[in-house]
């Protein structure tokens, strides 16, 4: 039986025997469309990386004068019609015959996640060559493919794959962020190279960091703290200075504080949120000392701009004064609306009333206001939590107990981990991913203005 049935059951496959070097793209498409099982497809899927050295086959006619593409179906025929798509799209225009965005898309739809699991390569390259497409007219028209590429791709969302961080990146290089949510909702928990063997630690940091300045501009507080920390605490570059810098102002919008750096993070890291940068004495100053952080805010006015962070800092000055009210609840059981006013750094009575009823409606205080003025605060209601709402809290934590056991096994029994921990311990820590990550990451090739808006 061909299709997927086929594939799953093929367990061990001998040897795969290339295509010839000489094939035209009428004896490719002979092969793709003859295939009837799985060790048949193994087998093409060798012959076609074995040609990749001849790309311009794969930019040929057939000898009827055909489109190849317009003789494949994308759920029957996905590794021909991967190879030729990608070819296209990678070729300079003048050499290469069009491909239309329905047919990219068609293709992201329908595609057999087996076929395409037999080239992983091609699959990063098809990626690549969707964005480098998308580039010359618009970059969120590159968005909606990748998305179906990703999920039919990967068998879930916590595997990490190499089309990760070129969908986030064209998610905040066009401010388009909304399509990206279900995936970075999703935690990362599973690192294949089977699944794809050409993933690097960039694609990691880029991913986390991308996904983290999405999920900040979608005002997902708790997921764009998660997500940068997880890459701020990473082994340090450019990558994790710059996300500790968006954490540190993240946190003080969602929490009003900065919150206490993992113990693990890079020393170079940790320093950014340190009093002594900017980054640290403006968390100092927050959220009551409105006069400091106007001033600090002022004084590094081009260092905020140039990180692309000066809409996270308005953002935060904005939202000060409410920390600052939530602050004297935790003190105070009354307080007029003046002396509250002046805790804020508020000299309208009028606009702190608004306030603190804006702050009683979204939750975030538990007060009433009397018809003198008088704020009278009071502890937050007990929250109360259903069996069903525990239950299901317990069975999440028993998945993740298991997932984490397996994942220790399989790193216990992988040589080439505990060998670069050796390694990486005895020269110091981090230093060696630095200069590779730094190179990487000024090769992205999207725009940090993309965030300024934030």
């Amino acid at each position: 039986m061909t299709g997927k049935l086929g594939l799953e059951r093929a367990d061990n496959p001998p040897p795969p025997q290339p295509v010839p070097y000489d094939l035209t793209i009428d004896a490719i498409l002979q092969k793709v469309v003859l295939l009837s099982t799985a060790q048949e497809y193994v087998q093409l899927a060798a012959g076609l990386r074995e040609s990749q050295g001849r790309e311009s086959v794969f930019l040929q006619m057939s000898s009827s004068g055909q489109d190849p593409l317009r003789m494949l179906d994308p759920t029957v025929h996905t590794l021909g019609m991967l190879y030729i798509m990608t070819a296209r799209l990678l070729a300079p225009q003048h050499l290469a015959p069009a491909v239309s965005f329905d047919m990219v898309l068609e293709f992201c739809r329908r595609f057999d996640p087996l076929q395409a699991r037999l080239a992983p390569e091609r699959v990063t390259a098809f990626a690549i060559g969707i964005v480098q497409a998308a580039e010359g007219y618009d970059i969120k028209t590159a968005i909606g493919p990748l998305v179906d590429l990703l999920t039919r791709y990967a068998p879930d969302l916590t595997h990490l794959t190499t089309i990760h961080q070129h969908l986030l990146v064209a998610c905040v290089s066009s401010q388009h962020y909304t399509p990206a949510l279900p995936i970075i909702s999703t935690p990362i928990s599973t690192i294949s190279l089977a699944l794809c063997p050409d993933l690097t630690y960039n694609d990691h940091v880029v991913y986390h960091y991308t996904a983290g300045v999405a999920a900040a501009a979608l005002r997902k507080w708790n997921l764009a703290a998660d997500l940068l920390e997880t890459c701020a605490s990473a082994p340090a570059s450019a990558v994790q200075i710059d996300a500790m810098k968006k954490l540190v102002l993240v946190q003080l919008v969602q929490h009003g504080q900065l919150r206490a750096v993992a113990k693990y993070t890079h020393g170079s890291v940790a320093r950014t949120a340190n009093q002594s940068s900017p980054y640290g004495a403006f968390a100092r100053a927050y959220p009551s000392q409105m006069a400091s952080m106007q001033q600090i805010v002022e004084k590094e006015r081009a260092l905020f701009i140039a990180d692309g962070n000066m809409g996270l800092v308005k953002l935060a000055l904005a939202r000060a004064p409410r920390w600052t009210i939530k602050k004297l609840t935790e003190t105070y059981l009354t307080l007029g609306l003046a002396e509250i006013g002046r805790a804020a750094g508020i000299e309208d009575v009028e606009e702190v009333r608004r306030m603190v009823l804006s702050m009683i409606d979204a939750g975030e205080i538990n007060a009433t206001i009397s018809a003198d003025g008088t704020v009278a605060f009071a502890d937050d209601p007990p929250v109360r939590v259903s069996k069903a709402e525990m239950d299901a809290v317990l069975a999440r934590a028993q998945k993740q107990e298991k997932a984490l056991a397996a994942l220790e096994r399989e790193t216990a029994r992988s040589r080439e981990y505990l060998s670069k921990a050796v390694r990486n311990r005895d020269e110091g820590g981090a230093a060696g991913w630095m200069q590779a990550d730094d190179t990487e990451w000024g090769n992205t090739g999207w725009n940090e203005e993309a965030f300024a808006n934030l």
